[in-house]
Parts: structure tokens; C-alpha cells; sequence
């Protein structure tokens, strides 16, 4: 990751150019926004180019970000640029951001964001915590 220093605060950009889903996550506030990009690197230089300017589409994201909160920029997975088309990535966006939501994590993202029904990777989500649960009901309960 390679630092750089805005006016207010420090995200770490990604190295190099590869393709797949990230996480701009509020350390402060303990919010995300989970997103897809072909150049992950264009996207968070963009991100951060729109917040230095007060231009942010999340407005609420904007503010904490005037507001001196910190950000740290994250890949959650690579993808591979020829074989992974927009789609695909869009897919594996919406099963991060339906694990955040399962999981009570605050988002930045819209409240509709990630709810395709008839993706796979929505379904698999609450799946995930129907299992996590069992498991934890099973291991820790008598």
C-alpha cells in the first residue's frame, strides 16, 4: 500500500492495478463502504480525490471525513481483470456488503445496496450466519 497524506488524514492506496472488491472503512466511526472496481488504485485515488474536494456521493461519508475521521482503504479480494466482468465483481460486492449487514456492521453504502434477492452470494450470506449460529448454539450452549 502506498500512504497518502490528505490534508486531514492518511489512506493507504493499493500498490498496483489489479481488479476486485474493496473496503473504505471509518476507523473512527467503525462504518464501511464496500465497492468494485476494475483498477482498484484509479478507485481509491478517486474516492479520495472527490472527499478532498467535498464531492463525495456519500454525503454521510463526506462529513466524517470533514470531520477528521480516519479511513483505511482494503482490498476484501482480487479478481482477475480478463476473466472477472463487472457483473461477477458486482456479485461478489453484494456478498461483502450482505455479510456486513448480517453481521450489524454500519455501512455507508445505500440501504438497498447488496439485496438482489436472486444473487447467489445474497443468499449464501445469510446462510453463512444461520450456520455461524447453529454452530456457536451447538458449541457453547448445553
Amino acid at each position: 500500500m502506498i500512504a497518502t497524506r490528505s490534508k486531514k488524514n492518511i489512506i493507504k492506496m493499493p500498490e498496483n492495478r489489479t481488479a476486485g472488491v474493496y473496503a473504505i472503512i471509518n476507523k473512527t466511526a467503525h462504518k464501511c463502504y464496500i465497492g468494485s472496481a476494475q483498477d482498484m488504485r484509479y478507485r481509491a485515488s478517486t474516492h479520495l480525490s472527490m472527499l478532498r474536494h467535498g464531492k463525495h456521493h456519500s454525503k454521510e461519508m463526506q462529513e466524517d471525513y470533514d470531520n477528521n475521521h480516519k479511513f483505511e482503504f482494503v482490498v476484501l479480494c482480487e479478481t482477475d481483470q480478463e476473466q472477472w466482468h463487472y457483473n461477477d465483481r458486482r456479485c461478489l460486492e453484494d456478498y461483502f456488503i450482505s455479510c456486513m449487514k448480517v453481521n450489524d456492521i454500519k455501512l455507508y453504502n445505500s440501504p438497498n445496496h447488496g439485496l438482489y434477492e436472486k444473487n447467489f452470494f445474497y443468499r449464501a450470506s445469510w446462510l453463512d450466519k444461520r450456520v455461524i449460529g447453529l454452530r456457536n448454539k451447538v458449541l457453547f450452549e448445553k
